[in-house]
């Protein structure tokens, strides 16, 4: 029997992170979430985007990846880059970053560049 790919889903515990886990597991997929909450459940682990703390160990044995930037931020890109660089050398086989809409409106945009940086953006 194959073994089930895990799939990394950052901001397990907010709103679209929540929903989405509760759908990936419906579906039967394996998930380990991240959270920067101070008590990760099953499945779960602690990270902090700010200082990559935890980066490591919720990637491990991770073949794909759900990404989005955290509340409290304002350079997604800064908060992104680590995780899209962890994923990157990892070589998962698929990324999905959640943006913004009009993150395209200019380069300079930190969603934008997070894009460009995961090679999402076709000419």
């Amino acid at each position: 029997m194959m073994e089930k790919e895990l799939i990394l889903v950052i901001g397990a515990s907010g709103f679209v992170g929540s929903e989405l886990v509760k759908i990936l597991k419906a579906d039967g997929y394996a998930v380990r979430g991240t959270t920067s909450k101070v008590t990760a459940g099953a499945n779960t682990v602690k990270i902090d985007v700010g200082n990559g703390e935890g980066l490591s160990e919720a990637f491990e044995g991770v073949t794909r990846a759900f990404l989005m930037a955290p509340l409290g931020f304002t350079d997604h890109h800064a908060v992104l880059s680590p995780l899209i660089k962890e994923a990157k050398r990892r070589q998962l086989k698929k990324v999905v970053l959640m943006t913004a809409f009009g993150a395209n409106a200019s380069d300079e945009i930190p969603f934008r560049k997070a894009e460009i940086e995961l090679g999402t953006v076709r000419s």
